[in-house]
């Protein structure tokens, strides 16, 4: 059986999550800094940075479209968790005591960031 995580490196200054593209994993970060950030009309625009171990990213590989919504770029040096999103989801499917856990979690984690999102864009029109 393959596994359906891998450890990932990822250099200061390198992306790694590409907003809109198709999005096959999400990252739990082991260590380092992550910037999201998101394009607007004059560049791309930072919505959160993340740096405490354990901070999940790139949660649209669990939610049709599964469409990366940000970028991530390492601000450092990263070391992250890769798991295959459909894999992940499959297996919460099999053990659903664990799934409810895990989902509510995620739901919190994306209004947090529709949240952040919706601040921002508030600042923006004023």
């Amino acid at each position: 059986m393959v596994p359906f995580f891998r450890i990932a490196y990822y250099q200061k200054g390198e992306v790694f999550i590409h907003e809109n593209r198709r999005a096959p994993f999400l990252f739990i970060l082991g260590q380092g800094a992550v910037a999201l950030s998101v394009r607007s009309g004059t560049g791309d625009l930072i919505i959160e940075i993340l740096k405490k171990k354990g901070d999940l990213l790139g949660w649209s590989a669990l939610v049709a479209p599964r469409r990366y919504t940000a970028s991530a770029k390492a601000l450092s040096k990263v070391k992250a968790l890769q798991i295959r999103g459909q894999d992940l989801e499959n297996y919460l499917r099999s053990r659903p005591h664990l799934g409810l856990l895990f989902w509510p979690k995620l739901a919190s984690l994306v209004a947090s960031r529709l949240e952040q999102m919706r601040s921002l864009l508030l600042e923006t029109m004023i």
